[in-house]
């Protein structure tokens, strides 16, 4: 992968098996990839507002979502969000997230590179995504 070279910063990757990790590594020639990476198991809900305000951004490139919770967490949280442009998460995101086709590797780390590279373009999702989770209180769902 010519991207891994850019890498800067490390990848959490939650409730994934080490051995599913390396299995797509080899499959796709990622070689190098797994020392950027950080593997937990299942994080609990009352720890994940700590893992988004310390992210850089969210990643989230879910191809089916029924409501796309996470993403609203991490906007909460001030956490910028890449996530799909598929499914409920435009609908849910709206201008609030940079969207990518979960799909394609090639758009998502185009996603990942720009909010890495371009600090105006971060700083506009983070507080979009102030503004828009601000949508989904529970005030705000019960009117």
């Amino acid at each position: 992968m010519s991207h891994i070279h850019k890498l800067k910063r490390r990848i959490v990757l939650t409730d994934l098996k080490a051995t599913e990790v390396q299995k797509i590594i080899k499959q796709n020639n990622l070689d190098g990839l797994d020392e950027f990476l950080i593997l937990t198991n299942y994080v609990n809900h009352e720890d994940m507002p700590d893992l988004y305000t310390q992210a850089f951004a969210f990643l989230y490139p879910s191809i089916r979502e029924s409501f796309g919770l996470p993403i609203i967490e991490a906007m909460s949280c001030g956490t910028p969000v890449i996530t799909s442009n598929s499914s409920c998460m435009p609908e849910i995101a709206k201008d609030a997230a940079r969207f990518v086709d979960p799909f394609d590797p090639a758009s998502i780390a185009k996603g990942i590179e720009e909010m890495e590279f371009n600090d105006h373009i971060r700083l506009q999702f983070i507080e979009k995504g102030l503004m828009r989770s601000k949508d989904f209180s529970w005030s705000a769902s019960t009117k």
